[in-house]
Order: structure tokens, then sequence, then C-alpha cells
């Protein structure tokens, strides 16, 4: 016997307090000199390629003069693109991204400064916005969450919200957004992939003359219906039978459905007799 509901899904985002630091996942392409704490920890520890430059400026000459003389350098001699950030509520650092990276993230080209100032200020202020939120505490994940049915035949079914997947380290809402409806998108369309052609088979015993399995999707083979029926001290019964008739059948699906049968059936049976049906 196999459930033909197919599964229900919602994500949510929320806060991602475990976000790590983008600056040391090695996925960064820019690189950092911070040149005036103010208190605050250096963002990166490796100044990047031109660090020995910038120690030798900076040991020279004061904070002002060795930030310019450090960034006509950069630009002259190696191609660099650089920005200089001083935000209110952070340390004062150098961004820099050397012309290979550009070329290679961005597709500029080296002999367009045009195009290789544009994409390189674009990787600058894209990681820079990634490390400030960051540390703003800022990031978010996405939560992928099924609907899962709890069955009780003296009470109401309870429907709960299971997690099943979640990914974090996002410091966009909009692109955790996106990521989120691409993932309930796979979700959803591998429950209904299973749902159409994970359906086992119907047992001998549920099959008519004409060699097809009777019609009413709620039935159970006798052998699984015995075990049930005896009771919770038989769940190994249970799973073996269940097992025995199809290994793919879901054991708490054919419990499930059992129990739903069985409650339909005395109900049926209650309103024939011209009893008042349980409330429960």
């Amino acid at each position: 016997m196999t459930s033909t509901l197919i599964p229900e899904f919602r994500y949510r985002i929320e806060h991602d307090e475990y976000a790590e630091n983008p600056r040391t996942t090695g996925a960064a392409v820019t690189n950092v000199i911070t040149f005036l704490r103010r208190n605050y920890l250096p963002i990166d520890d490796d100044f990047g390629p031109l660090s020995a430059a910038w120690m030798r400026l900076a040991y020279r000459y004061s904070s002002p003069l060795a930030v310019r003389i450090f960034e006509r350098y950069a630009r002259a001699i190696h191609g660099a693109v650089t920005l200089v950030d001083r935000p209110s509520d952070g340390a004062f650092a150098i961004w820099y991204v050397m012309p290979d990276d550009v070329d290679f993230w961005t597709g500029a080209k080296r002999g367009n400064p045009e195009q290789m100032e544009s994409g390189g200020l674009q990787l600058l202020r894209d990681e820079r916005d990634e490390y400030r939120s960051w540390a703003n505490n800022e990031a978010v994940r996405f939560v992928i969450e099924k609907r899962t049915t709890w069955t009780n035949p003296d009470h109401e079914d309870r429907d709960s919200w299971e997690e099943v997947e979640a990914v974090g380290g996002f410091f966009d809402e909009g692109e955790a957004e996106a990521e989120a409806r691409a993932a309930l998108s796979r979700r959803e369309e591998d429950a209904r992939w299973e749902a159409s052609s994970d359906t086992p088979t119907p047992p001998e015993n549920l099959k008519d003359e004409s060699g097809h399995g009777d019609e009413d999707e709620d039935e159970v083979p006798d052998v699984v219906w015995d075990a049930v029926v005896a009771g919770p001290a038989s769940l190994e019964r249970v799973v073996a039978a269940t097992e025995g008739e199809n290994p793919a059948w879901d054991v708490g699906s054919v419990i499930n459905e059992a129990v739903r049968v069985a409650v339909r059936t005395v109900r049926e049976f209650d309103a024939a007799q011209g009893r008042e049906p349980d409330p429960r």
C-alpha cells in the first residue's frame, strides 16, 4: 500500500546566528588592509599580495598619506582596483582586488579600463557588504519544513511541521528566498516523482479475477491487518508482515491507513445500525 498524498512543504527565512565570517571561508576574492582599527579587530589577518608595500609605507608615513600613496601605487604599478572604506561603526580599511581576479570573476578585459574599474568596484562592494552584514549579525538562513500528520484512533489527527533541510550563511535575504524557493521546488518535484513512480504492484490476494487490483486505495493485505489489530505488542509482526508483502511500503503509512479504515468501517457500521457515532 502506498499513500497517494503528496507531502506538503513550506519554507521560512530566519536569523542565522552561527554564520561563518565570509573573510575566513576561503571564498573571498578581494584583499583588505586594516589601517585604523578603532577598537575593532582587523578585517583580514593577511593583507594580501601587496602587504609588504603597505608595511613600508605605513612605517614611513602618517596613515592618511600612506593610504593615498598605496592607492596610487596599487593602481599604477599593479593595475589593482581599490576602495577606501571608513564606516561609522567599524575599522577603517583599504579594500583592493588584483586585475587577474577582476578579469576572471567579472569577465572584464584588462585592455578596457572602464570595465576593469566597474567590475572591480562591484566585487569590492559586494564582499565589503557581506562582511558588514556578518559583523552586524544580520546573516540569515532558510529552513524547509514538511507537514506531518499524527494519527491516533482515540483523538483527532494532529498536524505538525518538521524541519527537513536548512542552509545558512546568506547575507542577502533576497538571495536566501530565491534559494529557498528553488529548494522547495526540488522537494515538491521529488515528492511528485516518488508518488507517481514508487507505487507497488498489488499483492495477489488483492487482485480480482480480471487480474487487476481492487480500486480501493485503502485496502490493506490480510496478513498486515492481522498484525495491526493484534495490538502494540506485535509491532515487530507489523514490520515483518509489511516488509514481507512489499519492502517498498512504509510501515508507518500502513498502520495509519489501517487505523483510518478501521475507524471509518466502525462508523459506517454504527450508522447502518442506527447508532450515534462516537464523537472521538
